[in-house]
């Protein structure tokens, strides 16, 4: 079986930001760009990979492929493929990227953190079962609690 994995919510924990990246000021820009490289590096590994060929798709950008590649080998996450955003990340980015992945490697199983995500890769992508995995607040790192750890 093909199978597809989201990284964030799905494979480990959630880095989850007090606001909006756009509505933050430059200052808090840096910052929350500090903490969420730090988080790729040291985030909890929640779910092991299951599948006979295994993609991990993620919205996280190409300039986190290494920490990523990283944190997947030594928390052993078997996979195949990793599959990082190359456009903007905006929900309907996203939505086109993994829906477009999962047409091009044949997932037959994607498993997706966001309710939102899975409403719409279900319509778009019919012939592959779209799983929800919840979070639970104990697979959430919250921006403010991070900043706490800093000082």
């Amino acid at each position: 079986m093909i199978v597809g994995y989201d990284l964030d919510g799905v494979l480990c924990t959630l880095f989850k930001p007090y606001k909006s990246y756009r509505l933050k000021n430059g200052e808090e820009r840096k910052l929350y760009k500090r903490l969420k490289r730090e988080h790729v590096g040291k985030a909890k590994c929640i779910r092991k990979t299951e599948g006979e060929i295994v993609y991990v798709v993620t919205a996280r950008k190409e300039e986190l492929r290494y920490d990523t590649l990283k944190w997947l080998n030594a928390n052993l996450i078997r996979f195949h493929r990793l599959c990082m955003l190359d456009t903007s990340r905006t929900r309907e980015n996203i939505i086109n990227f993994k829906k477009r992945m999962i047409e091009m490697y044949e997932i037959e199983k994607f498993f997706e953190d966001d309710p939102k995500i899975v409403k719409k890769l279900k319509k778009l992508c019919p012939q592959t079962e779209i799983v929800l995995i919840p979070v639970s607040e104990s697979h959430i790192v919250n921006e403010e609690d991070a900043i706490k750890e800093l000082a």
